[in-house]
């Protein structure tokens, strides 16, 4: 019987080691990756198309052309992809994102042939009906309206517009640039930085025969990549904002600057610094804001990165009585770690706390496989993972001073307040 008088034994949390997997690379540079792992008979086959908002004409064109690939293609309806899926056990998933539109199918090991036909339709014979197109259209456009009414939605918005106004990481998809887009637009976009021109990555349980499957349609359909630079520089202005809300009993804040990116040496510093001051829970932010004045329920930090930049933001949602209150207090808390060092036991609980979340993230062969895509698709170093416990374990107090300085509170942070 356990003593649940006695506490459990202390481990230190261990390095990250992750298995390497297979590169089968082609001549229009793009890669395909195979991690066999996990012992259930299922894989998720994920083909990634750098193709994201960073690529997108106008605003709201990389969304939809990513939602539209599985309304229709050559020789199936939208219908008839949903049924031939559902009835072997497969499911779809689509992520647009800033930088990359990923399409991931999830299924059975055993079933993989059973939905080959389609999975190529899908790759390279997308119809963008104007049907489906429309119905979506109407379908995101009442869900924006909905988001509208949310300070939270509209103050980040507003936050990263204002952070990038030169460039398409900033656009703000409105009801009339959703209107304005028609099939031509999706095709054009699908053309240019789709159609043959993606990475895709297997995990999960297989056998080589499945490998060389897609291998063999990949070689046999690939086609050049395009190249693009951004005509605008990311760099933009500080700013300060105030959208008032009448009748809202409760205001959105958004308060950051653009960081260093992930592929930074300081960036493991980085992180730990921002554990420190609204990372988790226990953090400074927390501490002041939520437990000791009682201002917020919930109120952090983070640092969002981009293949081409990177953002750190604070956010919370505090009554609207105390908005001011709450930024007085965020602004002595960055003035304290500008200024004092972090004490030596604060900081080992929450290097612990930083090392055993990250541990904690990889409990599935897909959860290996999103810090795997960091590596590759985001150009680290390919023992990053097993070198980061080992990086935040030396970033001593002074070090965290320093790029409190330097790096994360160098400049007043930029802010949007909504409500």
């Amino acid at each position: 019987m356990v003593d649940r008088s006695i506490a459990p034994q202390f481990f230190e949390p261990g390095k990250i080691n992750l298995r390497e997997p297979k590169i089968v690379k082609f001549d229009n540079g793009s890669r395909l990756f195979g991690l066999n792992i996990g012992e259930q008979p299922v894989i998720r086959i994920e083909f990634i198309f750098e193709a994201g908002i960073w690529y997108e004409s106008s605003p709201g064109i990389a969304f939809l052309t990513g939602k539209m690939l599985p309304e229709g293609t050559k020789s199936f309806s939208s219908g008839q992809l949903a049924e031939r899926f559902e009835k072997y056990g497969a499911f779809v998933e689509i992520n647009p994102g800033f930088d990359y539109i990923n399409l991931s199918i999830h299924l059975p090991t055993r079933h993989f042939e059973k939905v080959l036909d389609p999975i190529e339709e899908l790759l390279f014979k997308p119809k963008f009906p104007e049907e489906e197109l429309e119905l979506l259209k109407k379908i995101q456009i009442q869900q924006l309206k909905v988001n509208e009414q949310k300070n939270n939605f509209v103050a980040g918005r507003l936050f990263r517009s204002n952070l990038y106004p030169n460039v398409p990481y900033g656009h703000l998809v409105t009801s009339e640039s959703y209107k304005q887009i028609d099939t031509n637009d999706l095709r054009n976009h699908f053309e240019k930085w789709m159609n043959g021109k993606f990475d895709c990555f297997v995990t999960g349980n297989f056998d080589k025969d499945i490998v060389q499957r897609i291998r063999l349609l990949l070689r046999d359909n690939l086609k050049e990549r395009t190249d693009f630079t951004p005509s605008n520089s990311v760099n933009g202005s500080s700013f300060n904002k105030y959208l008032e809300k009448k009748g809202s009993l409760q205001s959105s804040i958004f308060m950051g600057k653009r960081c260093i990116n992930r592929s930074d040496k300081k960036f493991p510093g980085l992180l730990l610094l921002n554990e420190v001051f609204g990372g988790y829970f226990g953090s400074r932010l927390m501490q002041n804001i939520r437990e000791l004045k009682g201002y917020t329920y919930n109120i952090y930090s983070h640092p969002v990165t981009l293949k081409n930049d990177a953002y750190f933001v604070i956010n919370s949602e505090v009554n609207k009585e105390n908005k001011d209150q709450v930024i007085d207090e965020i602004i002595k808390e960055i003035n304290t770690i500008k200024t004092e060092l972090i004490g030596k036991e604060e900081l080992h609980k929450v290097k612990n706390y930083l090392k055993g979340s990250l541990i904690n993230s990889l409990t599935s062969p897909f959860a290996i496989t999103e810090k795997l895509k960091n590596i590759y698709f985001y150009e680290l170093d390919t023992d990053y993972y097993e070198n980061l416990f080992d990086r935040i374990d030396s970033t001593d107090p002074s070090e965290l001073l320093n790029l409190a300085n330097t790096h994360l509170f160098n400049e007043p942070l930029s802010s949007v307040v909504v409500g």
